[in-house]
């Protein structure tokens, strides 16, 4: 992303420096003072400030819906990050699109701080991503498609199938991470990360006494190929009844390489039922209606796989198609919704990006509620940054 830079004076860290005598005290600041050269490194602070746009227009002929097309403003991204310290890192992300309310319009998306010494060993805690897949993490300004899988919308944390409200896949925690084993080449073998969070999404308290224990590893085993596993331990309580809590225990498998030419695919399962299933059980007549009844939305799954890549002959032009499913009931293959998507966007310089995308949807699921089973999409995005 293209940003503005400036450094602030390096005269603001005497301005700052206590007088002689205090730095002789045992005061607490004065332990800070020592503390603060060896763990953060020389205080050089920085700023920088970026930011995008993204407006689109989507068409779609399902049948049904109150407005077959619609213009909207998806993305105003506005960031500010830099270093606090030489070794430690600030990032704020806001999100100001979208009319006022509750997890909408302008908001906090990632405010955090990261201790960044080590590369084996980094410290990140405030808001950020949860880190649990390949897809979820991924900037919207960097999306080969220019929508996420079903598998990130679903099972990722995105808008949860729990019934949990948007978050962005944000959460409040603490987080490790590092990256172990430099090859040759100059990439690593290994990468961990493990956090733990409140488990209600960013911009919120916990709402229960579990806190969700969230990881992934892969390995590279040749340089921009990896190849990983993640896990969720969670709980969500849904914040207007807060009598149904739901487990929300997930894991996936991922494969990526990313070069000219890209591939990447996913497998998650998750295991924890919906808010409104456990509403309805709590309120079924007999035990048995309850099992049913949380048996059916007890287990879900999902994958997806995509390429593409650069075209060289057309500088700019980058071309992919993703087969995409997910299965609400794991269960049952009536359950099963799968997108067909086509993407080809083009980058005029560094600042302007067209994008145009296709999506053909088979819902099975759709024969029990009446509608389509089969409809297509197509929209138009643009998208400018600074």
């Amino acid at each position: 992303m293209v940003s503005s830079a400036s450094s602030i004076s390096s005269d603001s860290a005497e301005e700052i420096s206590p007088a002689p005598d205090a730095r002789n005290s045992s005061s607490p600041a004065t332990s800070l003072a020592q503390f603060a050269p060896k763990a953060l490194g020389e205080f050089q602070p920085t700023v920088k400030f970026s930011g995008y746009v993204t407006g689109r227009y989507a068409y779609s002929d399902q049948k049904g819906l109150a407005a077959h097309s619609s213009f909207e403003t998806r993305y105003l991204r506005l960031i500010v990050n830099g270093q606090a310290w030489q070794n430690l890192a600030y990032f704020v992300q806001f999100e100001m699109a979208g009319a006022p309310g509750i997890d909408r319009g302008p908001r906090i998306h990632d405010a955090y701080l990261q201790w960044e010494k080590f590369k084996f060993v980094r410290l990140k805690f405030g808001q950020f991503n949860r880190a649990f897949g390949f897809d979820s993490p991924i900037a919207p300004i960097k999306l080969e498609m220019g929508s996420f899988s079903q598998v990130a919308t679903k099972l990722q944390g995105l808008t949860d199938r729990l019934g949990e409200r948007p978050t962005g896949c944000r959460d409040l925690g603490v987080q490790l991470n590092g990256d172990l084993l430099p090859m040759a080449d100059g990439h690593t073998l290994l990468h961990y990360h493990v956090g733990v969070f409140n488990g209600q999404g960013g911009n919120h308290k916990d709402y229960n006494n579990h806190k969700d224990l969230v990881g992934g590893l892969w390995i590279s085993p040749v340089k921009n190929l990896r190849i990983a596993a993640f896990g969720w331990d969670g709980r969500s309580t849904d914040e207007k009844n807060t009598a149904v809590s739901v487990n929300r225990k997930r894991y996936g498998l991922g494969l990526s390489y990313e070069a000219d030419w890209m591939f990447r695919g996913e497998y998650v399962h998750s295991v924890g039922a919906t808010y409104a299933a456990t509403e309805a059980a709590m309120k079924a007549a007999t035990p048995a209606a309850a099992r049913a009844i949380l048996d059916a939305s007890n287990r879900s799954d999902g994958w997806y796989a995509m390429a593409g890549g650069n075209i060289k002959a057309v500088p700019g032009l980058k071309v992919y198609g993703r087969w995409d499913c997910y299965r609400d009931n794991a269960r049952t293959w009536n359950s099963l919704k799968t997108d067909w998507g086509l993407s080809a966007s083009y980058w005029f310089n560094t600042h302007f990006m067209m994008q145009f995308n296709y999506t053909h949807t088979y819902d099975r699921s759709a024969a029990t509620s009446g509608a389509d089973r089969r409809y297509n999409v197509f929209d138009v995005q643009a998208t400018a940054r600074f």
